[in-house]
This record gives structure tokens, sequence and C-alpha cells, in this order.
């Protein structure tokens, strides 16, 4: 019995209002496309198989040392022994080699202009102490040193210069290894000196500006107390401390903001004035990060340096070891060598990857040093040439 169409909705078999019939392939599964998945999306579990599973991000480049991306302290420490093992020869061995000449030209030279102040001791013992003669004093004083003051005061002045030529020649070639190893470049002991060679000169001059400027605020301040001591009296003490303390932390704050100077100097061929600027930018925002590394790092080292450096008195005072004093002499000036050594190069090769972490952070370094992985015609140091691509943008 057919139904009739316009039956009421309510009576069985009508038809609701506004319903027709379902479309063609209503309800129908559609075929699965062929190298496509049957589920809502690439890498999700299929339904009733719990949380979808998304595929792990992926992990920046590591062409080299570290990341290239923003670094923490373990990777800046990672890097840095990982650069001595890179590249031995234009840090570990070229610093040994650098301190080992600077010190045996000290102690020749040294030895030889204060020679005779070593029997200036026994001399003033031989002064009689009720004695009021101060012939037998000024004797004593110019047997030990013989030679004119201004004789002492430039080899002062040329142990300071000969001791920030070797720093320079330590940290040229280690910074230039550093920049080398984030692309897994080996660099070579004359490699290193000859990429490092423009900037040496720089380097030291940057050096002793920094000395100098270092020197004026006591020397302000020497000046002002002498002024103030006759008016004033004991009671200028009070405020020349303090002003020497807000100067001491004040110098702490510049070093600091001017710690990526000499790595600068070398990476990227700048001069003073552009180093100094670039440094300064770098380090905005950033200064108690770099403070606290930088502190945290020389603590370590210089514990352990006090640990080594005490060997040699324990070597020479084992009972049956021959020739004491001099075991003991070349025992101190082998530790000593191998502590400054390793001191220099723990803190230039960790600066040199701050820097590149804060180039990362502020300049994408790490989009120019991908593009420099595979371009024939780059620098031989990476990021040399890398403009700021932030700023592009």
């Amino acid at each position: 019995m057919s139904q009739d169409p316009a039956a009421s909705p309510d009576e069985p078999g009508g038809r609701q209002p506004g319903w027709g019939p379902p479309p063609p392939g209503w309800g129908a599964t559609p075929p699965p496309n062929p190298g496509q998945s049957p589920y809502p999306g690439p890498g999700l579990t299929p339904p009733g198989h719990g949380y979808p599973q998304f595929p792990p991000p992926p992990r920046p480049a590591k062409p080299g040392v570290v990341e290239l991306r923003p670094l923490m302290l373990s990777d800046l420490l990672e890097g840095t022994f990982a650069v001595f093992r890179r590249s031995p020869m234009p840090t570990l061995v070229n610093a040994a080699v650098v301190n080992a000449v600077v010190g045996i030209l000290a102690l020749v030279f040294l030895g030889w202009l204060f020679a005779p102040a070593m029997g200036l001791e026994d001399a003033l013992l031989g002064v009689s102490a009720e004695s009021d003669d101060l012939g037998e004093l000024e004797s004593a004083f110019r047997a030990a040193f013989p030679y004119p003051w201004y004789l002492y005061g430039a080899a002062a002045v040329l142990a300071m210069l000969v001791q920030l030529v070797a720093s320079a020649l330590v940290s040229g070639p280690a910074t230039v290894a550093a920049m080398r190893a984030t692309l897994d470049r080996p660099t070579s002991w004359r490699e290193g000196y000859a990429l490092a060679r423009p900037a040496i000169p720089k380097l030291v001059g940057y050096q002793l500006l920094l000395a100098l400027a270092s020197l004026l605020p006591w020397l302000l301040l020497a000046g002002l107390g002498f002024l103030l001591a006759p008016a004033w009296g004991i009671a200028v003490l009070a405020p020349l401390l303090l002003l020497g303390l807000a100067a001491a932390l004040a110098l702490i704050w510049v070093s600091v903001r001017l710690a990526l100077v000499p790595v600068q100097l070398v990476s990227q061929s700048l001069t003073i004035r552009d180093a100094v600027a670039s440094s300064w930018r770098l380090t905005r925002g950033s200064w108690w990060r770099i403070f606290g590394i930088m502190l945290l790092v020389a603590v370590v080292v210089s514990v352990l340096g006090s640990i080594a450096s005490s060997i040699p008195g324990v070597v020479a005072s084992v009972p049956g070891s021959t020739g004491g004093a001099w075991l003991l002499m070349v025992l101190t000036m082998i530790v000593n060598v191998l502590v400054s050594a390793a001191t220099m190069l723990i803190l230039q090769v960790l600066v040199t990857l701050l820097q590149v972490d804060l180039r990362i952070r502020h300049e994408r370094l790490d989009q120019a040093l991908l593009v420099e992985l595979n371009d024939p015609a780059a620098h031989a140091i990476p990021g040399h040439d890398a403009a700021d691509l932030s700023r592009a943008r």
C-alpha cells in the first residue's frame, strides 16, 4: 500500500517538512588517496589511540663546536674545550710557548737588574739598630740599587709592554681558532698568526689605552687626597674610600661592557672605536649574565691554578730530592707558565663564544654562518663580513 505524500508528519510514514531525499553518496566513506594518511593530519594517531603524537621540532644546526642558536653556560664551557681539541696548536701550544719565552726573558732581565738587591737584607741586618749614622743605610741601598732610577722605571714600562704583546700574541690566534671552530674548520699555528696579524697592533694599543684609563681614577684620587689632606687631616680618608669604592665598581661595570672589544678587533677587523661601539651595543641588557659567567669561570680557574701552583713546593719538600732550590725554581716556572697559559686561553675562548652567542641574539649571526658554510668565497674567519640581519629586516 502506497503512502500519501501529503500525510501529516505525526502519522506513520509521514514526511518531515523541508527535508528532501539525501544527496547521492551521503554517508559513504570516500576511498583513501594513494600515499595519504587516512587520519586528519600528519603525525596524528588513529582515533581512540590516545593523544596526538606530533613530530619533534628540528634541532638547530651544529656544524662546529656549538649549535647555531642562543647558547647556555654548558654550551659555552663544552665549546671552549672543544676548541682546544679541534685546534691545539694556535691555542694550547702557542700560549705555552709565548708564556715560556716571556718568563725566561723576565727571569734573565730582572735577575740581572735586581741581582744586587738580593744582599740588601743581609746588609740591613749588619747595620747596628742603635746607630744614628744614616751613612751605613745609604751605602747599603746604593749597593742594592746601583743603577739610575730611570732605568728601573724603564724596566717596569718595558715589562708591561712585553706582557701586553704576549697577551695579544695569545688572544689573537685563539680568537681565530675559536671562530673557525664554529664551522668545524681546523686552524694551524701559521694560519692562526696569519689571520690575527693585522689585529695584533690594535690589540696592544687597546690594552695600553685600557690600562691608562684604569689608572686615571686612582691618580685623580691621589691628587685629591694630597690637596685636601692639609685642611681635612685624617678625616679625608672616609670620602676617599667611598670614592675609591665607586671608582672600582665603575671600572668593573665598564670592563664588562667592553669585554668583547678584543674579539671584535680580530674576528671582524674593526677599528678600536667601532669595536668599542659594537661591544657596548651587544652587551646591553646582558651585563649580569656576562659578569656572572666570567666571574664563575675566573674563580674556578683561579682555584685550580692555586692548587697547581702548590705542587712544586710539595715536590721539592719530598725527602731525598736533590737540588731542592733549583728543582723548586724550575718546577715553579713550568707550573706558572702552564697556569698562565690555561687562564688566558680559557677566558679568551669563552669570551669569543660569548660574542658568538650575543651576535646570534642581536644580529642573527646563525643565519650568516649557515650561508658561509657552503660559500667557498667566504672570509677565512667565519662571521668576519656578516651583516646585521636583524637591522636589515
